[in-house]
């Protein structure tokens, strides 16, 4: 695991300044609007917090199902979700926005309407109280940030030390989910349902909680691709390249701007002499021996092969770089030539990911070494740490059982 010699952003800076004016901008609007039509002002905010929470529940919705099921398919994105739930400390903040503007919002908060002597309102008199309404809502945030300090807390302790916890996390988010279930469908009725206190449902409580599921995995989905689309999450050389990294029919040019048609091509129509450029450009850089860019891939030695495979990713600008045994059937010098290029550009700043069941390439390569056995994490080992025995160790299964068996 070669890490980035220089970090990179998501966010560049222009960007980070241009949300810092919108913030600004909105505070502004807000301020405008309180003085021109205070009442419509209150409803955007509740509105406004309504929607911010959402996205942070959906985020701990979406990891406590995972959990309670043991699903293992969401490891890839799971830091999306996980990164989607921390939005609740921004609704913590909010909910005292939502706790002033309750007069200016909730019409059984103005005085003397509760002693209606409307029958639905009989009920609710001791519930829809301003004092009992704000400690509610403080009570459900504290409940929602506390279940998803805690998941989150043993999966900051499973990274850090590699220990496994995933039977405690998925004991914890059962409870979670029957507590989050009963919690949500009370803060349903206060905060949307009482905007219309002489109307009751039974079944609204479920109608909120089905509508964050799916606007949790709409959301969990658009951002899934806005990364893959980004890079992030998309330069993968797997380990078979004749079979699924290479189209060996095809010509070097071709092969390297696969990735890159769509971002080369214009108003739909491909851009040939951007793709030979982009070709030509990869071949001189990864030193690809070769007739021209018109070679055929299949007629490429092993080790040339490989480096079309990594320039076509390359192209790409990635930020993370995955090379899946990334010198699987290739010669002693082709393989120098690979090792070469790894240092090249973990030292150019790109992070770069090895997956190699070769001790000698991890140990040679590696800043970090992250020792997998049986499908789950079972170390990480320092650079100085990484030796064949430390590895050997937390390759076998019997270690692997051990950690199991000590979820703290």
């Amino acid at each position: 695991m070669s890490e980035s010699a220089v970090p990179q952003e998501l966010i560049s800076q222009n960007q980070k300044r241009g949300l810092w004016i919108a913030v600004a901008l909105g505070v502004v609007l807000l301020v405008i609007g309180a003085t021109m039509h205070a009442p419509g002002v209150y409803s955007g905010a509740l509105i406004a917090f309504l929607f911010i929470l959402d996205l942070g529940l959906g985020g701990v919705l979406f990891v406590m199902i995972n959990n309670s099921a043991g699903a293992r398919w969401d490891t890839v994105f799971r830091r999306v979700p996980e990164a989607m739930a921390t939005t609740l400390l921004t609704s913590a903040a909010l909910v005292l926005v939502l706790v002033w503007a309750v007069p200016h919002v909730y019409v059984w908060a103005r005085p003397g309407f509760m002693d209606n002597p409307i029958p639905e309102l009989a009920g609710k008199k001791n519930w829809l109280t301003q004092g009992a309404f704000s400690l509610r809502a403080l009570i459900y945030v504290a409940i929602w940030t506390g279940m998803l300090y805690l998941i989150l807390r043993k999966y900051w302790a499973q990274d850090r030390d590699g220990v496994d916890r995933r039977t405690l996390i998925r004991k914890m988010s059962m409870g979670f989910m029957i507590l989050f279930a009963y919690s949500f469908s009370l803060a349903a009725f206060d905060w949307l349902m009482s905007l219309e206190p002489d109307w009751t449902s039974t079944i609204f409580g479920v109608y909120h909680f089905a509508g964050l599921f799916l606007s949790a995995l709409a959301a969990v989905t658009l951002l899934a691709v806005c990364f893959r689309r980004g890079t992030p999450l998309q330069a993968l050389v797997t380990e078979d390249r004749k079979a699924r990294g290479l189209h060996l029919a095809s010509s070097i040019c071709d092969n390297v701007a696969l990735p890159s048609v769509g971002e080369l091509s214009r108003f739909g129509i491909r851009a040939f002499a951007r793709e030979a450029a982009l070709a030509d450009d990869v071949v001189e850089r990864l030193s690809v021996r070769c007739n021209g860019i018109d070679q055929i891939a299949a007629t490429l030695s092993g080790g040339n092969q490989q480096k079309v495979v990594i320039g076509k990713w390359l192209a790409t600008e990635p930020r993370i770089l995955l090379l899946d045994e990334p010198t699987r059937g290739i010669d002693v010098g082709a393989k120098q030539e690979i090792y070469q290029l790894v240092f090249k550009l973990a030292a150019e700043g790109l992070g770069i990911v090895v997956v190699s069941s070769e001790m000698l390439e991890l140990l040679l390569l590696s800043d970090r070494v992250l020792v997998m056995c049986e499908g789950r994490q079972t170390g990480v080992l320092p650079r100085a740490e990484a030796t064949q025995e430390a590895i050997m160790r937390l390759a076998a299964p019997g270690v692997a059982g051990e950690a199991e068996a000590d979820p703290r």
